[in-house]
């Protein structure tokens, strides 16, 4: 009979959480960069937006790989 101990869950809800917060991060700073659009289209700087929304979604998207890689390789260690 295979036992399953809560332990072996751990590094898979860590990383759920962990991509869930950081989703949640970038969703809110694009959301903010959204509200600066109205002031910045007034102005005419579209490309500066537009910069600041990949620089945000590739800096969010690294961020999760990265702790995906931590985790994943923190969890290997911990099995025998």
């Amino acid at each position: 009979m295979v036992s399953i101990s809560p332990e072996d869950f751990l590094p898979s809800i860590l990383l759920m959480v962990v991509v869930i917060v950081t989703v949640v991060i970038v969703v809110i700073i694009l959301v903010v960069v959204d509200g600066v659009v109205i002031v910045v289209m007034i102005i005419g700087v579209e490309v500066v937006v537009t910069t600041i929304r990949v620089v945000v979604v590739v800096v969010g998207v690294s961020f999760i790989i990265k702790l995906s890689l931590v985790i994943i390789g923190v969890s290997q260690n911990l099995t025998p």
